[in-house]
């Protein structure tokens, strides 16, 4: 198979511990995965509400370009990225207007799209690309001992049209990665409850409402680290604890809030610095160090 990555906006900014243990495991596990050539911003979720043919012939690019360059599928680690540019392939393949539409503008920019491109969350393709079998291979710090809330979001299975993951209200691809780590995934109810997204902006006691709800449930499970698979869901999570204390919760009950990747890396005896385990707003090291992780 043909990949092409789409890093999108936050992984050389707000996200740079994702994309700095992605960069590590992909190396260690051979992964031949060139990033997208000439790629912009896909728009986010938030402008397709405002403007959809804009919205939708701005994603249209990224899929242009990957299906000029050969690649066959179109890889991002963000699940904002991936609900827009899968929605826009989606319309661009079964909309005739916006088809023509965005055919209009991308030839503006001397591109067309044939529909050829699928795109995959970075997550979909670790579990079942790569394979369970091969990242356990690699493993040689076994996460023994640390219990983790996988915490999925709700843009990475939901609507089902978009993400077609099979267990949309109770997914399970991230646990049974964390399980062949050798951490013990956590049984609980907030892993597909939405974060805030970027209301974060808007509404910021919105979102420290949602989160503090999602994080109450991962300490009451017994979490040692919540596991997130998309940068603006991390960022909510980690930034926003302690803001305001609700149900109950205070600052000084923080968790940790790290990214799959890290995790793999750290499984795979990697730096913990060259995977950006230093660039969180809540520092995970106490929490790691505590299962004799070397960190």
């Amino acid at each position: 198979m043909s990949y092409a990555f789409y890093p999108g906006c936050a992984l050389s900014a707000s996200a740079l511990p994702y994309g700095m243990s992605f960069r590590e495991v992909a190396r260690a596990l051979g992964m031949d995965i060139p990033e997208l050539e000439d790629w912009n911003c896909c728009g986010a979720t938030c402008f397709q509400t405002l403007d959809e043919v804009s919205a939708i012939s701005l994603s249209g690019r990224n899929l242009a370009l990957t299906e000029r360059s050969g690649s066959q599928e179109l890889v991002t680690p963000c699940s904002g990225c991936f609900a827009a540019l899968e929605k826009a392939n989606q319309h661009l393949a079964h909309d005739s207007l916006l088809r023509t539409q965005a055919a209009a503008a991308l030839s503006e920019a001397g591109l067309s799209y044939g529909g050829s491109v699928r795109v995959r969350h970075l997550l979909d393709v670790m579990v079942k690309d790569v394979g369970l079998d091969a990242i356990k291979e690699k493993v040689t710090q076994p996460l023994t001992g640390l219990k983790v809330a996988c915490y999925y979001g709700c843009l990475l299975t939901r609507p089902h049209a978009i993400a077609r993951d099979a267990h949309p209200e109770y997914p399970v691809s991230m646990d049974r990665l964390m399980a062949v780590l050798g951490a013990e995934a956590l049984d609980w109810s907030y892993k597909t409850q939405c974060c805030g997204a970027s209301l974060a902006l808007a509404r910021p006691d919105m979102v420290t409402r949602l989160t503090t709800r999602i994080l109450d449930n991962a300490r009451e499970v017994g979490a040692d680290v919540v596991v997130a698979a998309c940068p603006l869901c991390q960022t909510n999570l980690d930034a926003y604890q302690g803001e305001h204390a609700v149900n109950g919760s205070q600052e000084n009950k923080t968790i940790p809030i790290v990214y799959f990747t890290e995790l793999m890396g750290l499984a795979f005896g990697l730096s913990p610095r060259a995977l950006g385990f230093d660039k969180h707003f809540r520092d995970p090291a106490p929490a790691l160090r505590s299962h004799s992780l070397v960190i």
